[in-house]
């Protein structure tokens, strides 16, 4: 495996600070015309569409059982009810 240059790392650690600054900007904005649940759920729905695909590109297609299902409900509510408390 290759080191990334160090270029690379600082458009990384680049990248990461607008996204991170500009999610604080995104919300504020978004709260205008949604509510806070409404964009929670915007949210999730959003992040599983880049990160389901992304975790079977990387894992290769993976079987969920039931329990698995349990646990990631729960975890969504708990996120859900994290951004709720924060809002």
């Amino acid at each position: 495996m290759s080191h990334p240059t160090s270029s690379a790392a600082y458009a990384a650690l680049t990248t990461a600070a607008i996204v991170w600054g500009g999610s604080v900007v995104a919300q504020k904005v978004a709260l205008g015309p949604f509510s806070p649940v409404e964009i929670s759920v915007f949210r999730g729905v959003g992040a599983l569409v880049f990160l389901v695909p992304l975790w079977w590109w990387k894992e290769g297609r993976a079987t969920v059982s039931t329990r698995d299902i349990g646990i990631f409900i729960a975890l969504g509510l708990g996120v859900l009810g994290n951004h709720l408390l924060v809002q």
